[in-house]
């Protein structure tokens, strides 16, 4: 993709100037002819940055994708037409270099899933199957549009807990740097008035943290850039994701709002596969990479082989233990009924309500804990000033 600089005549005669990017001049041609515009000259001024198409798309990129195709899909807009109307509308730079590179491929003869594939990890799989399964079964427009109300939901659920956690971290901020001016300012001229006198233990580990912030806080600096450092290494590797992610599937009251979070993911994501006519295990394999958890998909895929030997999914998923019991009855249940998808849908409403009330009940509970930790803080200090004032005065 290049982007070309053009200065062309418009209908009423006027001269206008521009930039339109575009993967070819074929492709700047067409596009001027659709502005109704008659070019008088160009010049391609350079590609557009590969860092703009290789990246993935947000859970809000996305949900403007498929909810724009499937309206303009379902009046019945050629795809190429389609894609070149939503490379006009939008002020995304990401989704422009997409557009293009979607329309670049779709010309050569590719399906929109095939393009869709081919950029890589651009697209998640799930929506790369599902666009598959509406062009061969010439039902796009419904797809893409039930994949629009998916991600729509799912950002929608990251967003909530992103603002839920505002306020705990602000006040967690707030309290550290209370905490360093408090040692480094205030408590030093306290210190000072007790020179010579026998001091209470707390007293004199506060004076050497004090002494220790205030005079050699660059080797405290250099201390937590090495453990960010070490920490942001080890969690690229394999084995570090995996032990950090089965430490969050492991830590109190947490661990069940990610457990409830993870299967209301898990249940909406199969119960869309499955109705739309996903084979079972490439939707087991679908589903296991949009947990973002390496030690859950370690253990899904494990289920994925249990299933390939021929046991029922439930079964499966009973014997590894993963989820909540109530899961794999509803999961058996729906086997035998052979109603899993309506199933699924069941168990995301339900585990969505789940998952928000847990949500509120671990903030509810952040709020007073930190309260509490703010309270001993604060005590200690006033308790580590106090005492040697009042053993000096009396």
């Amino acid at each position: 993709m290049a982007t070309y600089r053009y200065k062309a005549k418009a209908e009423d005669g006027k001269i206008v100037t521009g930039k339109i990017e575009a993967a070819n001049e074929q492709i700047f041609y067409r596009e001027l002819e659709n502005r109704k515009l008659y070019c008088i000259s160009y010049k391609e001024l350079g590609a557009v940055s590969s860092n703009e198409i290789n990246s993935k798309l947000t859970l809000k990129e996305l949900n403007v994708f498929c909810r724009e195709i499937g309206v303009m899909i379902g009046a019945g807009v050629p795809m190429v037409n389609v894609l070149n109307t939503m490379h006009r509308r939008s002020k995304n730079k990401k989704l422009n270099a997409c557009y293009l590179a979607l329309i670049e491929q779709i010309e050569t003869g590719s399906s929109l899933a095939e393009a869709m594939r081919s950029m890589g990890n651009v697209f998640p799989d799930i929506l790369i199957a599902m666009v598959d399964v509406g062009e061969q079964s010439g039902s796009l427009d419904t797809v893409v549009s039930q994949m629009a109300e998916f991600y729509g939901k799912e950002h929608a659920t990251k967003s909530k807990v992103q603002t839920m956690m505002i306020y705990p971290v602000m006040l967690l901020v707030i309290t550290i740097a209370v905490v360093i001016v408090v040692f480094t300012f205030v408590l030093p001229k306290f210190f000072s008035l007790f020179v010579g006198e026998d001091l209470p233990l707390i007293t004199k580990v506060f004076i050497a943290i004090s002494n220790f912030l205030v005079n050699d806080w660059p080797y405290l600096l250099l201390g937590v850039l090495l453990v960010i450092i070490a920490f942001a290494g080890f969690s690229k590797t394999e084995a570090g994701r995996y032990y950090i992610d089965k430490f969050k599937c492991n830590i109190p009251v947490v661990s069940k709002l990610l457990e409830k979070t993870t299967i209301s993911r898990f249940a909406n994501t199969m119960g869309i596969l499955l109705g739309n006519g996903i084979p079972v295990l490439e939707a087991i394999e679908i589903c296991a990479g949009t947990f973002g958890n390496v030690y859950t998909l370690e253990r899904m895929n494990r289920i994925r082989e249990e299933v390939e030997k021929g046991i029922p999914f439930s079964d499966a998923m009973e014997k590894e233990g993963l989820f909540e019991d109530m899961v794999w009855s509803m999961m058996a249940t729906g086997e035998e009924t052979g109603q899993s998808a309506e199933m699924y849908q069941k168990l995301y409403a339900y585990y969505t309500q789940e998952s928000d009330i847990a949500t509120q009940k671990l903030m509810a509970l952040m709020e007073p804990l930190m309260m509490v930790v703010i309270g001993l803080i604060i005590g200690s200090v006033l308790f580590s000033v106090l005492v040697p004032i009042y053993s000096i005065y009396g």
